[in-house]
């Protein structure tokens, strides 16, 4: 098949097609890890049950502005006070504004990527390569043992590094090559529907790589917007299906 060629300072590289890698070379198979992984959100861990599993796949979709970055953000400090450590990855935020936010919330992120704990990497969503850009995701949780890895942006993902059609086949190996690692990972994904009961989210077409969907919405009543979160998915546990503020 076709494959990524890149041209540069450093010469001429090519970035095997993930897909390709990964069926080449197989997986073996995992088991559900640890689901004490947490998001450091009371409510929020109440709600499925105690947090995540090691090794899974959780999509954050909402409308904007509902919470769905702070809540990633959360999710890699608390995971860095345990002493894991965490990868983030943006492709609308430089890292100096997303330690602002988390800063105006009063989450500890700062202080954990000051101590090395969680990394900050910042994507422009320019021409990006779909296989140099799973490298490198690749290459720094193998280089620091990453545990939580936090992708802000499916869509920009979608948008800028993947053609369109290869979209699932590629989300499901770089899932799959993280689940084999045991690393949890997050996804945040916009939907154009902010109000209303009926998101029309895009699940189905990668509904094999996400193990857990948590929706943000908007509810309108009485002249103000309530933000409300619900869990829509969890894989292979139960968990708490009342939707919240």
């Amino acid at each position: 098949g076709w494959h990524s060629v890149a041209l540069d300072a450093e010469g001429l590289r090519v970035f095997p097609r993930l897909e390709a890698v990964v069926q080449a070379r197989g997986l073996p198979n995992s088991q559900p890890g640890d689901r004490s992984l947490c998001f450091g959100i009371a409510g929020l861990d109440a709600m499925l049950g105690g947090g995540v599993s090691a090794g899974s796949t959780t999509l954050l979709a909402g409308a904007p502005g509902t919470g769905k970055t702070l809540s990633g953000l959360a999710f890699l400090t608390a995971g860095a006070e345990r002493g894991e450590a965490g990868l983030y990855l943006g492709f609308r935020e430089a890292p100096n504004r997303v330690l602002v936010k988390a800063d105006g919330v009063g989450l500890g992120l700062r202080a954990q990527a000051d101590a090395g704990r969680v990394e900050l990497r910042w994507i422009p969503p320019l021409e990006v390569l779909a296989d140099a850009l799973a490298a490198e995701v690749l290459a720094a949780v193998r280089a620091r043992d990453v545990r939580r890895v936090f992708i802000d942006g499916l869509d920009d993902l979608r948008r800028t590094c993947v053609p369109a059609g290869r979209f699932p086949a590629f989300l499901a190996a770089l899932t799959d090559v993280l689940r084999a690692r045991g690393v949890a990972v997050l996804f945040t994904q916009e939907f154009s529907r902010p109000f209303g009961h009926d998101p029309a989210l895009p699940v189905d077409e990668m509904s094999a790589a996400v193990d857990n969907v948590l929706l943000y919405r908007y509810v309108e009543a009485r002249g103000r917007l309530h933000r409300l979160l619900s869990v829509l998915k969890v894989r292979e546990y139960e968990s708490d299906v009342t939707v919240r503020e």
